[in-house]
């Protein structure tokens, strides 16, 4: 009884292995074809933060805003024109101390900071706009995978019948000394009904 209570917490722990969020990830990467640069990471199949869309979207409208000005803008005015890039910046900037100095550090100074954090969210918008097509593969992966691979499957088969066996000739060994020890005890009281 001990071996098959390990053989269904081996069972239960091969699943759960399978089923890991970093399988899954790597699963869905495959289903979907996508390059070695493009695989998903686990945070790619947690639901999409409605919040940091809206943020994506807003802060795209303050780029968006910012090239209309080709950039000439005082920098006094940043916070005011464009919060949530600014925010960001000043988040950015936070090792450098000073943000008008990581700015001239940055390459291409607030343009190229602009773009790349435009490129940031283009990105992560492309990524919620698949998040739903996403996320129904990686549910039908971990049903699948809910059934054991082919190889796992026949050695625990295996074992199964092992322990199946196993248990089948105990119980007959015992049916059999039941029966000895029953015939012994009723040969003993007729010798002793006899006397």
């Amino acid at each position: 009884m001990w071996r098959q209570r390990r053989l269904v917490r081996a069972e239960t722990a091969t699943l759960c292995l399978e089923r890991r969020p970093q399988k899954i990830a790597s699963g869905v990467s495959s289903e979907l074809r996508l390059g070695l640069g493009a695989k998903l990471k686990e945070d790619d199949l947690a639901p999409y933060d409605a919040d940091e869309a809206d943020w994506c979207e807003k802060v795209l409208e303050e780029i968006a805003a910012l090239e209309e000005l080709d950039f000439e803008i005082e920098f006094k005015a940043l916070p005011k024109a464009v919060p949530l890039l600014f925010a960001q910046l000043k988040s950015d900037a936070e090792d450098e101390g000073d943000i008008e100095t990581y700015l001239k550090d940055y390459d291409g100074g607030l343009p190229g900071y602009a773009r790349e954090i435009d490129r940031w969210c283009r990105g992560e918008l492309r990524k919620a706009a698949n998040r739903p097509h996403v996320l129904a593969l990686a549910d039908q992966l971990r049903t699948k995978r809910l059934i054991l691979p082919p190889g796992t499957l026949e050695l625990f088969t295996r074992y199964q019948t092992t322990l199946d066996n196993q248990l089948y000739k105990a119980l007959s060994a015992f049916r059999e000394t039941q029966e000895w020890r029953l015939k012994t005890l009723d040969v003993a009281g007729e010798q002793d009904k006899t006397s």
